[in-house]
């Protein structure tokens, strides 16, 4: 399960949401980034993210910021 962190414009996040919870993503955290953005916290399996960042930059015309770091093995 790998921690994935993606800071976005609020106006896009509602696509974000909806889209990590379609490859299985649990979201953890949602809170304000300064300025217009939000910052979102999601625990996902590594397989559903490949493939994610250009589909994320595509959906939030290139501003999103996505960061993934390792959080635990699960069956």
């Amino acid at each position: 399960t790998m921690r994935v962190v993606i800071d976005v414009d609020e106006e896009h996040s509602g696509v974000v949401v909806q889209k990590m919870s379609e490859r299985k993503a649990e979201m953890a955290e949602l809170r304000p980034s300064g300025g217009n953005r939000v910052r979102l916290v999601f625990f996902a399996p590594t397989r559903g993210l490949i493939g994610y960042q250009s589909e994320l930059l595509t959906d939030t015309r290139g501003t999103a910021i996505m960061n993934r770091l390792f959080h635990d093995y699960q069956p």
